[in-house]
């Protein structure tokens, strides 16, 4: 959990460092709204191994996932706006996160996990803010 952790600190602060605009609160919801999402799956598939162990985390930190969602819901105009605003960043395509949890143990395939920024920013408008879905489905 300690390397997840750090991974997911070094690419969000890497990404946060490189650009200026990415200081601004409605980038940080964003981004932890992925880092939600991941940290979710990773206890969900946890849980799945051993539910007396990792059950109430699992469904903490899905709690925190919905909360964070409706955060980002419940300001709809704001949030267009500014994706609307950060779609027109060229470097957006250049930027990529973790969309999926990723077992760090095991040899596994990048492309499959990673999202650019670019992507996540039109899911995110497509399915929370246009279809009005609760969560982020778990794989794009």
């Amino acid at each position: 959990m300690k390397s997840i952790l750090i991974i997911l600190l070094f690419s969000t602060s890497h990404t946060g460092f490189s650009q200026i605009f990415d200081n601004d609160s409605m980038s940080t919801a964003l981004n932890q709204l992925v880092s939600c999402k991941v940290d979710y799956e990773k206890l969900k598939r946890d849980a799945e191994l051993d539910p007396e162990r990792y059950s109430k985390s699992r469904d903490s930190l899905y709690a925190v996932y919905v909360a964070q969602c409706n955060k980002i819901k419940s300001k709809p105009d704001q949030y267009l706006k500014y994706i609307d605003w950060a779609l027109q960043r060229t470097e957006l395509s250049d930027e990529h996160i973790f969309y999926n949890y990723v077992d760090m143990t095991e040899q596994f395939d990048a492309n499959k996990y990673l999202i650019s920024k670019r992507k996540l920013y039109l899911a995110i408008k497509y399915i929370l803010l246009v279809k009005n879905e609760d969560v982020l489905p778990e794989y794009l």
